[in-house]
């Protein structure tokens, strides 16, 4: 999955749980909106009943799932770098992330900003599914 957070809250790439994968699709955060990829679209499908679906797949067939951050500080990441993290995250050869760490109040942020918009959007969200 990929997102695009200038605050410097989410690193370069992340591993997730399976929860974690599914409560990103549902929230689709980018730049401090939120643009859920199932938004507009012919499914007539519940995103909340396709994401536990999502979850359960994963974990079901011991899926790994990444979330690849394309802004690092103010440069937005080409799609050979997004490229390079996605293979670099597939062979488990993931770059050191000994580099600054995100502030905990950048992180309690944009937390913050993800919770107001999922209790608003999904107020039943399982708690399998989180941030």
């Amino acid at each position: 999955m990929l997102a695009a957070d200038s605050s410097g809250a989410i690193p370069p790439i992340s591993k997730l749980t399976p929860g974690q994968a599914a409560y990103h699709f549902l929230a689709g955060y980018q730049n401090g909106n939120f643009v859920p990829a199932y938004e507009s679209g012919p499914v007539s499908l519940d995103p909340v009943v396709v994401a536990k679906e999502l979850s359960s797949q994963l974990t079901k067939n011991n899926i790994s799932s990444f979330l690849a951050n394309v802004n690092v500080g103010e440069k937005h990441l080409s799609g050979e770098e997004i490229l390079k993290l996605v293979e670099a995250s597939l062979s488990e050869k993931l770059p050191s992330s000994k580099g600054q760490k995100p502030s905990k109040t950048a992180v309690d942020n944009l937390k913050a900003k993800y919770t107001n918009f999922m209790s608003g959007r999904f107020p039943d969200l399982p708690e399998e599914i989180s941030f």
